[in-house]
This record gives C-alpha cells, sequence and structure tokens, in this order.
C-alpha cells in the first residue's frame, strides 16, 4: 500500500504535535475557526470525522490527548477543499 504525500504530511504533523505540544494549540485554533467560517456545531464535526462528540469536544477545550488516528480524520476533514 502506497501513503500519498498528502496523508505523510499530516503523519509528520501528527508526530510534530506529540513531541512538542506545539500543533495541538494549532489543531485547536483550526477547528475553532474552520467551525465558525462553515457553520458547523460540534456534532456535525465529529459526525464528519467519525468521532463521539466528547472526543471532538475535549479536544477543542484543549483536555483531550488525541491519537494519530484522530487527529489524521480532523484535518482530512477541516482541509477538505469543497
Amino acid at each position: 500500500m502506497t501513503v500519498t504525500a498528502t496523508v505523510q504530511q499530516k503523519l509528520q504533523a501528527v508526530e510534530h504535535a506529540i513531541k512538542g505540544g506545539e500543533e495541538m494549540e494549532t489543531l485547536r485554533d483550526k477547528m475553532i475557526a474552520w467551525r465558525a467560517k462553515n457553520g458547523v456545531t460540534l456534532e456535525e464535526l465529529a459526525q464528519r470525522c467519525g468521532l463521539t462528540y466528547v472526543t471532538v469536544q475535549r479536544i477543542e477545550s484543549g483536555k483531550g490527548h488525541p491519537t494519530r488516528t484522530t487527529v489524521a480524520k480532523i484535518l482530512t476533514v477541516i482541509n477538505k477543499k469543497k
């Protein structure tokens, strides 16, 4: 199975976030900004990502520590071109 460059970039961002924590704030900020721009609720974002409401809410509030898979799911949704 070949991993695309986009997926590799997302995984590198996740690795950076896990190591330094800097990207977690950025992920949180991206989630908040994306939801505001698109008029999407936490519940809707969770559904689009295939995650639970609680998981998304905890990440956005800064209380959660998402796995690589969870970060990739969120980034896939919020970086998706219309």
